[in-house]
Formats: structure tokens, sequence, C-alpha cells
């Protein structure tokens, strides 16, 4: 995604600029890199409800991101040894402070008491933020809405990004975990604006593998893809305080190992084992954003940093061509393009 606080989200990137506060908001600086290698501490964060990766697995998905990060950004990972936590501890970390003032930007679809203007005009914010070419945004999205964009404008590819994210999000509502229940229950586990807070709890990792869906809707800082998705966002980056980089990337395996519950047509995974390679190149896309602040070159397709709109990862990934997206080819892919905005006193 798009490390949605300043870029996003994609992935919510997302990046990290925060409503209403910019005046108080810092920005990470561009990671210094070191002979060309980066140490990154990895946590293997588990919804005991849901599938999980085996280890096996794991190991396969961190090879497959560690070889598309050297051959796209010419960077060597040095991986730490993967610690395992349950996604329910990672999140009790927040500080209550950053969660009590960001989660008065959920929207709230599971009781239905959401406004949908205030949605609207969030969108539209960020999409004026990113200062892409309104056209380009309306080609890229425009074969993936439920509805097509009543007038070229930001505000029209707002109101069709808000009426495609909504009509998608009752279909995650309704679907069941393993035991019955719903997938997605009462707790934040599901809301992308608590992922985006794990920075601000002196977490000791750098990236995060979770088998947790992460399916939400945020009056602020809406991913471009993730709206498309129906709130789905296969990863993001964001601030970290006790990060190496002061940044830090999750991946949700989820829209990768459960092709199968993905709306019809959606998906182009076949199998269980091409599901955790995508996802490990995928997680390449994150590590762009967090150890190069790259942001989305959304008109190119041998782009590792442009997003999969919906979920044809396979596509995405046959697409992809170092050679004809290099670093520094174009603005989006130029190191510091995404600003990652952060409130020190969170």
């Amino acid at each position: 995604m798009w490390p949605r606080r300043t870029i996003a989200g994609c992935l919510v990137l997302a990046i990290s600029i925060f409503a209403g506060q910019a005046a108080q908001a810092e920005i990470v600086p561009v990671p210094l890199i070191e002979n060309g290698m980066a140490s990154l501490r990895v946590v293997h964060a588990v919804n005991p409800r849901l599938s999980k990766l085996s280890d096996h697995e794991l190991a396969i998905l961190l090879e497959e991101m560690t070889a598309i990060v050297k051959m796209h950004f010419g960077i060597s990972l040095l991986l730490d040894k993967p610690k395992q936590k349950t996604v329910a501890e990672l999140l009790a970390a927040i500080p209550k402070k950053a969660l009590d003032i960001r989660g008065q930007e959920i929207y709230d679809f599971k009781t239905g008491t959401g406004n949908k203007k205030r949605l609207i005009d969030g969108y539209l914010k960020t999409l004026r933020s990113w200062k892409t070419p309104v056209a380009k945004l309306i080609d890229y999205a425009s074969p993936y809405l439920v509805q097509p964009v009543s007038f070229r404008s930001l505000r029209g590819l707002a109101e069709a990004l808000t009426q495609t994210h909504l009509a998608r999000l009752e279909y995650w509502r309704t679907q069941p975990a393993a035991d019955g229940k719903p997938m997605l229950d009462e707790t934040l586990a599901n809301e992308w604006i608590a992922w985006d807070l794990l920075g601000y709890n002196n977490m000791p990792f750098d990236v995060i593998v979770t088998n947790q869906p992460v399916i939400s809707a945020e009056y602020d800082d809406g991913g471009l893809n993730s709206a498309l998705r129906g709130g789905v966002s296969a990863g993001s980056t964001g601030y970290s305080k006790s990060g190496r980089y002061r940044t830090y990337s999750f991946i949700s395996t989820f829209p990768f190992t459960e092709y199968k519950k993905l709306f019809k047509g959606s998906s182009d995974i076949t199998s269980r084992d091409q599901a955790v390679r995508l996802a490990g190149k995928y997680m390449a896309h994150e590590i762009g954003h967090m150890l190069m602040l790259l942001a989305h070159p959304f008109a190119n397709p041998a782009c590792v940093m442009r997003p999969e709109p919906l979920f044809h990862f396979a596509t995405w990934a046959k697409n992809l061509d170092a050679k004809k997206c290099q670093i520094g080819s174009s603005p989006a892919m130029t190191p510091g393009a995404a600003k990652i905005g952060f409130h020190p006193d969170w």
C-alpha cells in the first residue's frame, strides 16, 4: 500500500500527516542505508482465530521480499530471526493518547453509524495532498469502480471511491472466520488506524507479517487501492519511534492466502505456495516506502512501487521490471517522495 499518512495506501500507503494537526507534525527523514545493507527485526503477528503461515511459509515470504528488495532497490536485507506474538498483544501496546485521537477518524461501518459525506470529503483532501494529476488517478481507478466517475475531477473520483469502498465493505462485514463468528469482530484488530499507530509504542520490530485481515474505512488518509478493494489493506508503512530507520512496515497475508474468500474475479492467485511468494514480493513494495520513502508511480506497471488496484498480484508481479523503473526515474521513485508524518508527543 501506501504509507498513507503522507502518501498512502497505500496501502495506507498510506503515510502519516494527521488531519487537523499538520502544524504539530514532524516528518521522518530519509533513512540512511549504510553500505547498501539494512538490518531489520521481524515479528509474526498471529490472530489464532484465522489461518496462519507455517514457519516454513514465513521463511519463503521473507526470502521473496529480500530478493525483490535487492533487485529493485539495490539494498541487501539482514533479517533477525522472526519472533511471534498474538495480534492482541501487539495492538495492546498502542498508547491510549494516540488511539483516542486517531480513533476519531475511524468510519464505523460495523454499526452503520459512519458519516458518508465526511468520508467523501476525507478522500477529496487526501487525493489533493498527493498532487498527482487527476487524469492519472482516474485512469488508474476507473476499471475497478462499482460506478463510473460522474465528472472528471477529484471530487468526482472521491465520490466514486466512497461508493465503491462502502459497497464492498458490506461484503467483508458478512464473511465468517473459521469458528463461524464474524471475521471482523468487535475489536480494533481490523482497523488500519490501529496498525498505523504501532510505531508509537517503542515496538521492537521493523517488519510485521500478520494473518489479520485489515479491512476498514477512515475519514482521513484513505488509500486509493484500499478503497477499490472495499477497505482491504495489503500492507502499510508508518512512523516508528524505536524503528532502526524510524519507520516500520506490515503485510497482511489475508488478501494473498485467503484468495478463495475474495469477491469473484478480483484475484488471480491459484495456489497457496504462489500466494505466499506473492505476499513476499508485495512486502518489498512496503520496504520501498520504509527504507527509501518512495511514493506510488501509478502509471508505470513495471514498478514494484505501483500498488495493485485489486488482488491481481500474480499479474502485478509478472509486470515488474527493475530496468524500466529505476530509482530516480520519476518523481514518485525519488527517495523522500513520500512524507511520513508523526507527533513526537504521542
